[in-house]
């Protein structure tokens, strides 16, 4: 559950692997593994990972918290994702 909220988050906000290396040190190679089930994660990773995410795109941990409860079913945009539907 915890891959599937961190996957999600990170492809609704638009972060890539490499930005999400860059933040936090992580390999991009490291960062697919643990999220494709490949690699165990701990909760320290996880929690590195959401930090990256955090500073990457503000609110990403808010998602991910209400996504692990159900609480959010909606598919959420990045900004850019947004002017490009507008556009």
């Amino acid at each position: 559950m915890f891959r599937e909220c961190l996957k999600q988050v990170k492809e609704n906000r638009g972060i890539t692997g490499s930005a999400l290396s860059q933040v936090t040190g992580v390999t991009d190679a490291r960062i697919s593994q643990f999220l494709n089930g490949k690699r165990d994660m701990t909760c320290s990773n996880c929690w590195l990972l959401l930090e990256g995410m955090e500073k990457l795109s503000p609110g990403s941990i808010e998602s991910f918290c209400l996504l692990l409860s159900g609480k959010s079913s909606q598919i959420e945009l990045t900004e850019d994702q947004i002017a490009d539907q507008v556009i």
